[in-house]
């Protein structure tokens, strides 16, 4: 299935970690042939390990993803798009929390905008389709292709945290892992943000090539890099939820989409691999050990999910009661993490609890 050739060093190390010199990548990158090849796979692993602690953002060459199927799903996705307002919100459904469909633009976390951009989500089942083509076919065509990509790179990641092998696998098998592609519109100002900074809420992220550039990743001294890879290769970068889980070993960096000033549009297809909804995911205690104390709350996947789509204003009042009564927001106030948003939205419901409440008072709100 996933086997594969030749492994690229990570060399320089130049603001966002080691850089491959004869592909001028701005992260670092890796063949996944080398985790096939018994003699290389320590290398690779090892290579994996220090891109996940240091950048949060790796490319992969030759994932096997096929790119017929690939381009078949961006020539559909793009058809889709170009519809009118009226097709497209054929599937916009509001009581989904922005999970299934279209969905117009959403606020980032940390943010008062609008994104730039609109997007639809398609996961594993109860999917919303137009009437007026199909886009079911090569949607779930590519939705399998990058859930098969993925089981391979859990694999890796998971013998890079040290843990068994089906260790992430078995976690978001029959989970929740969406896929999202993206449209941005072209003739915007040079420098226009698409979307503002933020970072993912999965366990980890896979990205196809996108149409354009326009990708960046924050350093730790606040300087912004624009991303770039080798032909065909994909980016995997870790996500909140991976970060959760491993006590900040491994990084989830803020990242966005800026127009680079081509005057063009930007697709791209996102696949956000999410565990199942009662999934822990604690800090485990070989991290706690490690950094020497536990920088992040407990917590399930659904409650970091929902408390995501509370800051994306995405969320509805439903939505709202669960994570009251979940105690989340409550053990994010221990860590210093909790969102002032989220905790003024519950005071709007009538939501708050007294820690929520004093919290909220502390900080003037």
């Amino acid at each position: 299935m996933y086997k594969l050739l030749i492994l690229c060093s990570l060399i320089a190390a130049v603001h966002l970690g080691a850089v491959e010199e004869d592909t001028g990548s701005s992260i670092p990158v890796i063949d996944f042939a080398d985790y096939y090849a018994p003699e290389h796979r320590e290398t690779f692993l090892n290579n994996l390990t220090t891109a996940l602690k240091k950048v949060g953002f790796v490319a992969v060459k030759n994932s096997q993803i096929n790119m017929n199927i690939l381009d078949e799903g961006y020539a559909a996705f793009e058809r889709f798009f170009n519809g009118n307002k009226e097709q497209k919100e054929e599937i916009f459904n509001p009581a989904l929390n922005g999970q299934r469909g279209y969905v117009k633009s959403e606020i980032p976390v940390g943010q008062d905008l609008l994104d730039i951009k609109e997007h639809c989500h398609i996961g594993p089942t109860g999917n919303l389709w137009p009437s007026w083509m199909n886009l079911e076919t090569p949607a779930m065509q590519l939705h399998r292709e990058l859930y098969a990509c993925s089981e391979a790179v859990a694999e890796a990641i998971s013998l890079a945290m040290g843990m068994g092998i089906n260790y992430l696998s078995e976690m978001f098998k029959d989970g929740e892992n969406l896929m999202r592609p993206i449209h941005y519109p072209q003739n915007c100002p040079k420098g226009t943000i698409w979307a503002a900074e933020h970072t993912d809420i999965d366990l980890f992220t896979i990205l196809p090539k996108s149409t354009a550039d326009g990708l960046e990743v924050r350093d730790d001294q606040g300087v912004w890099h624009p991303v770039r890879v080798p032909e065909g290769s994909i980016i995997i970068n870790v996500g909140d939820m991976l970060q959760n889980l491993t006590n900040g070993v491994f990084k989830s960096s803020v990242h966005r989409v800026r127009d680079p000033g081509k005057g063009e549009e930007r697709y791209s297809i996102v696949f956000f691999i999410h565990p199942r909804g009662d999934c822990p995911m604690d800090p485990l205690t070989k991290f706690i050990d490690l950094v020497g104390e536990a920088r992040y709350p407990t917590a399930t996947r659904d409650e970091m999910l929902f408390e995501r789509l509370a800051n994306l204003e995405t969320a509805t009042e439903e939505l709202f009661q669960l994570l009251s009564t979940s105690g989340y927001v409550e053990r994010q106030i221990a860590f210093g993490q909790a969102s002032a948003k989220v905790m003024l939205r519950l005071r709007e419901y009538g939501l708050a609890s007294p820690l929520v409440l004093r919290e909220l008072h502390k900080r003037g709100l």
